[in-house]
């Protein structure tokens, strides 16, 4: 079909009102049969595009745990755009993957050296994404696709596995808040027992990192009524 289209002079550069082009509704869907086809047809170019927030094919496809998708993308069309791309706001595929709890598609990006302690404009990394439990942000509580969401304990544990990830849960937002600051203050007790299980998570307990002293998780979990 895409090609009977491309016959009739339909365009691969089209955008839609976000300023996305076809190629990103593959991405988005999981269509990795026309990604190939795309890819055949509109060469590497197709896919050094971003939309109008400045979000990627491979973000897109993050976005809605397309773990083919996302493969085919790192794989085929890697070099056509950076893994920790960041939008509009700062965030990369990596941060979405951790913010939607999916731990394998957070595993097949960090597979691929996506770098989680990359900031987005609020000064939060990957961890810190991870940490956000089911209450508190702009609309009361955490959504992810429309429905409401916990925080992500299994990509927490992941990326404590790494030096990159251990350093994240030490970086400091521009609330002052550590990402056990915002497990403590949404209600993440799952994530909270993972953490507090390593030793650099019981290290920043007692002595929290420079910036976070007047703000220390007991105070967060306290002030948010979490016993």
């Amino acid at each position: 079909m895409l090609r009977l289209l491309l016959e009739s002079r339909a365009s691969l550069e089209c955008l839609d009102s976000d300023g996305s082009t076809p190629m990103f509704y593959a991405a988005m869907a999981g269509n990795v049969l026309c990604l190939d086809f795309i890819l055949q047809v509109g060469g590497p170019a197709a896919f050094q595009t971003c939309d109008y927030l400045h979000r990627t094919a491979l973000y897109w496809a993050a976005s809605n745990d397309q773990i083919p998708a996302v493969r085919w993308l790192l794989e085929r069309a890697g070099g056509c755009f950076h893994i920790d791309a960041q939008s509009k706001h700062g965030r990369t595929a990596l941060a979405k993957a951790a913010w939607a709890d999916l731990p394998d598609l957070a595993a097949l990006l960090l597979a691929h050296r996506a770098d989680p302690r990359v900031r987005d404009d609020h000064g939060r990394n990957v961890m810190h994404m991870a940490c956000w439990g089911q209450w508190g942000g702009r609309r009361g509580g955490k959504f992810v696709n429309g429905r409401m969401a916990g925080a992500s304990p299994r990509c927490v544990d992941l990326l404590l596995q790494s030096s990159l990830g251990r350093e994240c849960l030490q970086v400091v937002d521009r609330d002052d808040a550590t990402p056990m600051h915002i497990a403590a203050s949404t209600g993440a007790l799952d994530v909270l027992q993972v953490i507090l299980k390593t030793d650099v998570g019981r290290r920043v307990v007692h002595v929290p990192p420079e910036g976070a002293r007047d703000f220390i998780p007991l105070a967060g979990a306290a002030f948010r009524g979490h016993e």
